[in-house]
């Protein structure tokens, strides 16, 4: 599970990088995508995450069961992160510098297992990616 877990991780990343870029053409060279390709895109990205949150929820609930009903580290790592993100961040700028900070300390922590890194990352990555589109396209 963890292995299929990790491709659709990387999956869903290469779809939205793919999806931002054909939407920041300016900056990153790659021609528009024509309506129907940008849908047909959107549309597996949609399909992509919805199999990954089910697969996420599945290892979820499968390490709750094993656990002793604390949250996970991942839980709270992400519960402070979306508290940072309500109060501190105006522009995609200060999403990217709080992330960055995030991404350098959950690298060199010795409390987090590989698996839980590699939960966070991509986590992180789709916020920054989302936050770049929305500022753009806002």
């Amino acid at each position: 599970m963890k292995t299929i877990l990790k491709c659709k991780w990387a999956v869903s990343l290469c779809l939205a990088t793919l999806l931002m870029a054909a939407c920041s053409t300016e900056e990153t060279n790659v021609p528009p995508l024509a309506e129907n390709e940008s849908s047909k895109l959107i549309s597996a990205l949609e399909i992509v995450n919805q199999e990954l949150m089910t697969d996420t929820a599945n290892v979820q609930m499968k390490s709750w069961d094993q656990g002793d009903g604390n949250d996970s580290n991942v839980d709270k790592i992400l519960e402070l992160f979306e508290d940072v993100l309500k109060q501190y961040p105006e522009e995609s700028k200060d999403v990217a510098f709080v992330i960055d900070k995030y991404i350098e300390i959950i690298d060199q922590s010795d409390e987090l297992t590989k698996d839980e890194k590699m939960v966070l990352k991509p986590a992180f990555a789709a916020v920054l990616y989302s936050t770049k589109f929305w500022d753009d396209n806002i």
